[in-house]
């Protein structure tokens, strides 16, 4: 990486950080910020940062710890908009799992207030069941 875009990781990567810190004192169950690395480890990402898991053994996610995690994971994207004045590319894997997330808590979990307490998989499978007979 030239010396650009090792700024732009890092500082991606203090976003991802600093927003972590700031839900896991907010929430008292989100995990804690371990550390960061802006060496690339694995084979596709150029970084990462890595929290700590609970000890506790969880088997429910909140609503609220599914919106820490999504602010967390856009932290990233947000820090380059803010210090670096542009966006990357460098998101990609970020975006798509909030994404999902997001789609998950409001098409499945029915965790969103406007929607009401559905699983909108289901109710297009019903509504399709219906129209094609």
């Amino acid at each position: 990486m030239n010396p650009h875009e090792r700024t732009t990781v890092a500082r991606h990567e203090v976003g991802h950080a600093l927003d972590g810190q700031a839900v896991s004192q907010m929430l008292e169950r989100a995990p804690k910020v371990l550390k960061l690395s802006i060496k690339p480890r694995t084979g596709g990402a150029l970084c990462c940062t890595f929290s700590i898991p609970s000890d506790e053994d969880k088997r429910l996610t909140f609503a609220d710890e599914i919106r820490g995690t999504l602010t967390t994971l856009l932290g990233g994207r947000a820090a380059e908009q803010v210090a670096c004045e542009r966006v990357s590319t460098g998101a990609i894997d970020d975006i798509q799992r909030a994404t999902g997330l997001a789609y998950k808590s409001v098409a499945e979990l029915g965790l969103s207030k406007a929607i009401g307490p559905i699983n909108v998989q289901v109710c297009l499978c019903i509504v399709s069941t219906m129209i094609s007979s």
